[in-house]
């Protein structure tokens, strides 16, 4: 994970709040830093997260208070989509 530039950086730009922060991922090690990291950054704040793992999510969710981890798994996909995001033959 790299450091984000003044202009990135979420307490930049006009000064405006930030009503919440999605941080979608294909694994599940990158979404738990940037979520902790986002926490740490702006605490409070809604978060969405792309967690697999079922533990990992609920883990996070107990330590965030504002976040929320769908377990992906289980979460429904829209009609002719398949789990790897490819449109079902």
């Amino acid at each position: 994970m790299t450091a984000p530039s003044p202009s990135e950086h979420p307490r930049a730009g006009t000064g405006r709040e930030v009503a919440g922060v999605a941080v979608p991922f294909h694994d599940d090690a990158e979404p738990l830093r940037y979520a902790l990291a986002v926490e740490h950054i702006r605490p409070g704040v809604h978060l969405v997260v792309t967690i697999f793992d079922g533990t990992v999510a609920g883990q996070l969710e107990r330590t965030v208070p504002d976040c929320r981890s769908p377990h992906l798994p289980t979460s429904p996909l829209p009609c002719g989509w398949t789990r790897t995001g490819r449109r079902a033959r």
